[in-house]
């Protein structure tokens, strides 16, 4: 679970500086490795799901679940808001998303 969301999280690290530095649409990222993040965060997320809710410290487990939830629902929109910008909502996304690993981080490293 923590090497997919790790996944995750390197391949957003990497969408976001090629995103600042494209300078007109046409040298944005392109779909496919965009899809591509949001498939290893949703796996990240499915993960998260599947792992047993009395484990120890859950109160991180829970707030890593929501907060990735959460960054893959501003990613999603903006997947649907590409054309448009929509920086404001991908500054969230990466917020809400380093948030919900370094939860999860502190949650694998606590016990």
């Amino acid at each position: 679970m923590i090497w997919i969301a790790s996944a995750a999280v390197a391949l957003g690290t990497a969408l976001g500086f090629w995103h600042l530095r494209a300078t007109d649409p046409a040298t944005r990222p392109p779909l496919y490795v965009r899809l591509a993040h949001a498939a290893l965060g949703a796996a990240a997320l499915a993960a998260l799901l599947l792992t047993a809710p009395g484990s120890r410290n859950a109160a991180f487990l829970e707030m890593a679940r929501y907060l990735f939830a959460l960054a893959l629902l501003t990613g999603g929109v903006v997947l649907l808001r590409r054309r448009r910008g929509g920086a404001v909502v991908l500054a969230a996304h990466a917020g809400i998303g380093i948030s919900g690993y370094v939860l999860l981080l502190a949650w694998s490293q606590a016990g």
